[in-house]
């Protein structure tokens, strides 16, 4: 179900970085708003790998019809619809998207809520429809524009603790800088994923400001020191397996060499190589005796323990593939990835089995 529990997260981008995106979106004939909106639909194709990106922005709405007299908060949420692979140049980008800005507000008539019961969308209770991520670039009020004879007075930005995006990043420019409010939903995301997608996206800015051309799969999204832990973290993980030789080949040459070394621990059990390898090939014997081979696909639906890993070995061992089943799944899901990997055997525990209620033949 969709909540609504939601926190506000920070980041201050430079002067000059704001100053270099102006220029660069000035040379594609687009504004600062339509630059970083492209730069935040870069970022989200780069971390979820969707290519059909739906972000909102708000409109005044009293900019429309005779409403210039009215008063009060009539904005109108327009989504824009941007198609992102990793080999388009971020140009390219920029200019789509400067045309759906323009675009959009051409057609800021038509409210979200009239938009929303025309299109054959089934609603769904898990998030808002049609949009859940929203951007938009607010003009800072500096301190001093603010007369009242006699006042002093200070500009301060209201954290809410509801939203009803998932996302809202709202860019407050100021004279010195600019800053990035980012409200997030705190039952999809923490703060320290926010920090770090917004680190990605002053990097990702800072890149296409420079070279507006790059790829957008070939922009660096991670710092310096990220980039030299990961690279640490391969060296020390590299090393050399035969290339002719299946996992289950190699565990049992393992489980020859050192049969009495732990393989594997749980809640205080614990089996040997040995122990492993003669369960796993128990197993294995079983599964063959049901039909099963090279090839074939065996659901693995245990709770976590060392009967899991018993599993796994034992299935791999019979030449089939492993299609894990987490007993806490939904039924219905659970149904979906039988029906769609044609799993004809399932390997599980008595207590699980009964619980899921699968129709397949189990071992």
């Amino acid at each position: 179900m969709h909540t609504f529990e939601a926190r506000r997260c920070d980041v201050t981008l430079p002067a000059e970085l704001i100053a270099t995106l102006r220029r660069a979106g000035g040379r594609h004939g687009a504004s600062l708003f339509a630059t970083m909106l492209a730069g935040f639909e870069a970022l989200l194709f780069r971390l979820s790998g969707q290519e059909d990106i739906v972000v909102g922005i708000p409109a005044a709405g009293q900019a429309t019809g005779d409403w210039q007299g009215l008063v009060g908060h009539c904005v109108n949420l327009l989504p824009l619809r941007s198609a992102v692979d990793a080999e388009l140049p971020f140009g390219e980008l920029l200019g789509a998207t400067r045309s759906a800005v323009l675009d959009a507000y051409e057609h800021q008539r038509l409210t979200f809520g009239s938009l929303v019961a025309e299109l054959p969308i089934a609603r769904d209770p898990s998030r808002p429809p049609l949009v859940s991520v929203m951007f938009n670039v607010d003009r800072g009020m500096p301190s001093d524009a603010i007369g009242f004879e006699g006042i002093e007075a200070q500009v301060a930005t209201n954290e809410r603790h509801y939203e009803n995006f998932d996302l809202f990043l709202n860019a407050v420019e100021m004279p010195d800088a600019m800053i990035l409010e980012c409200q997030f939903n705190t039952a999809l995301f923490d703060e320290a994923s926010i920090r770090r997608w917004l680190g990605s996206y002053e990097r990702l800015l800072t890149a296409v400001a420079e070279r507006p051309d790059t790829p957008i799969g070939s922009l660096l999204l991670i710092s310096d020191d990220e980039r030299n832990q990961i690279d640490a973290w391969n060296v020390a993980a590299e090393v050399d397996h035969p290339q002719d030789s299946t996992f289950s080949e190699m565990f049992g040459a393992r489980a020859a060499h050192a049969p009495d070394a732990i393989a594997c621990e749980f809640e205080g059990r614990e089996l040997t190589y040995g122990e492993l390898n003669a369960r796993a090939n128990q197993l294995a014997q079983v599964l063959r005796s049901a039909g099963v081979g090279r090839g074939d696909l065996v659901g693995l639906s245990v709770e976590r323990s060392e009967r899991m890993i018993i599993g796994l070995v034992g299935i791999l061992r019979s030449g089939a593939g492993y299609v894990p089943l987490d007993p806490g799944f939904p039924r219905d899901r659970l149904d979906y990835m039988v029906d769609s990997a044609d799993i004809g055997v399932l390997v599980t525990e008595r207590t699980t089995h009964a619980d899921l209620g699968l129709d397949v033949p189990t071992v």
